[in-house]
């Protein structure tokens, strides 16, 4: 007899599986493309908004850069960092940004250091809420517990 509630759980699953699917790429991206493609500068960091959610601090800094242009910017960092050990105000410190565009900008020590781990992170839960998608989909109502 066929219900609807396993395949109700696939779609619930596989939604989730390609919204963290697409989260994972879009980070990995970003990243990847400012290593291959940034321009490194040095820059004053201005200021460092700390955000507090349930005990966790994270970080994002604004830097002050002059572009290769020679255009002098203000800029938020588009990444939010653990740790405010390196984000002293008025410390200088080398960052890399998207030439194109200048909002897109990382400390160049994050850059540097790969992609990071919340794409590894974020690709393991796609790819766990696919595999639960796919077990709905050809799991049958009654047949767990000897039933």
């Amino acid at each position: 007899m066929f219900t609807r509630k396993p395949v109700l759980l696939a779609l619930i699953f596989a939604a989730l599986g390609l919204g963290l699917a697409g989260a994972a790429w879009s980070s990995a991206a970003e990243a990847l493309s400012l290593a291959s493609r940034g321009v490194r500068t040095e820059a004053q960091i201005v200021s460092v908004d700390r955000f507090e959610r349930r005990g966790t601090k994270s970080y994002v800094p604004t830097f002050l850069f002059r572009t290769a242009e020679g255009r002098v910017v203000r800029e938020r960092s588009s990444e939010t960092l653990s740790s405010d050990q390196e984000l002293a105000s008025g410390r200088r410190v080398a960052v890399i940004y998207d030439p194109t565009d200048t909002s897109r900008v990382r400390l160049a020590s994050s850059v540097d250091g790969g992609m990071g781990a919340l794409p590894w992170v974020l690709g393991g839960l796609a790819a766990a809420c696919l595999g639960l998608a796919g077990f709905a989909l050809v799991s049958r109502p009654g047949t767990r517990g000897g039933q």
